[in-house]
């Protein structure tokens, strides 16, 4: 267990200094910065990241990318809402949104294995149609007021809802996937190089469809924590800055997006110093518009960091 830790941190040391920088030089530009408000605030608002994050770098594992994972976000959401409004029992509707939402990450894995297709280019295409999709099912408006045993599963006390809970869950289980099972072993060594896997016996066309099915589903379990923090299903979540940051965020964090690693802690430590950044800026008074570039500026460096160390 020791030895373990000791290999967390050494392999972390980089982004964990950094989220510790940038927490001290937000502590000195605000008094209210490192309150147990404004922390607990900042814990919060991860949890969506942090699930799309862990969602993403199974896929990234693959040197795939899913850029349609915002849009999944917001289409499963609605079919849940709609679902509701229909009176269906609240845990069955949210199975068949998940269920909805693998589906189209199966449908991105069939395309990009069967066809041979670029993910960049069949994801970007899915980003387009489901979010469509998603405007045409809400007829372009918001489907508010969820059941009240629904909001008090996935929000909680206000505090410090359930939802951080749920997402240190769910990185807790993906870690152990990718670290203790073959299933781990195999989408790493796909990224690595998948003909090489290929020739090892590693079913390459299957296990690549399922990284995008793990996605989606992700990507919907997502959805019911943003319907539960707004009490309302929105045909334009997942618009920004959620599925930008579930990126960067393991970027950042040491993943690559040529494939062959997958550091779901370190997906973790990048959404909270992208949070944190956010949080930061917003107490400093620092407009939307600004934040947007600091947060692009930041996925500019992520990726420039992640070229540096393959040219080591």
């Amino acid at each position: 267990m020791g030895n373990m830790f000791a290999r967390s941190i050494q392999r972390y040391r980089g982004v964990i200094a950094t989220l510790v920088l940038i927490n001290i030089i937000f502590s000195f530009a605000s008094e209210y910065y490192m309150t147990m408000y404004n922390i607990m605030n900042i814990l919060d608002h991860s949890a969506i990241s942090i699930i799309l994050s862990v969602g993403m770098v199974f896929v990234l594992a693959t040197g795939g990318i899913d850029l349609s994972i915002g849009s999944t976000l917001a289409f499963t959401g609605i079919v849940a809402a709609q679902l509701f409004k229909m009176q269906v029992f609240w845990p069955a509707a949210l199975v068949l949104a998940v269920l909805v939402g693998m589906g189209i990450g199966f449908t991105n894995g069939w395309f990009i294995t069967h066809y041979r297709l670029q993910p960049f280019i069949v994801t970007l295409a899915m980003l387009s149609i489901v979010r469509g999709a998603a405007l045409i099912l809400s007829k372009g408006s918001p489907i508010v007021g969820m059941p009240e045993s629904f909001l008090q599963v996935f929000s909680g006390p206000r505090i410090l809802g359930n939802g951080i809970f749920i997402a240190l869950l769910v990185a807790a289980g993906a870690a152990f996937i990718i670290e203790k099972t073959a299933y781990g072993r195999y989408i790493r060594a796909i990224g690595g190089g998948e003909e090489a896997a290929y020739v090892c016996g590693i079913r390459t066309n299957r296990i690549t469809r399922s990284v995008y099915i793990i996605a989606g589903a992700l990507a919907t379990v997502s959805s019911f924590l943003f319907m539960a923090g707004m009490n309302a299903a929105e045909p334009i979540a997942g618009l920004t800055t959620e599925w930008m940051e579930a990126i960067a965020a393991p970027i950042i964090g040491g993943n690559s997006l040529d494939g062959g690693r997958a550091y779901i802690l370190g997906a973790v430590i990048g959404v909270l110093i992208l949070s944190c950044i956010r949080s930061g800026l917003n107490m400093m008074g620092v407009g939307q518009h600004y934040q947007q570039i600091a947060i692009g500026a930041v996925i500019i460096c992520a990726v420039l960091i992640d070229s540096l160390r393959k040219d080591k």
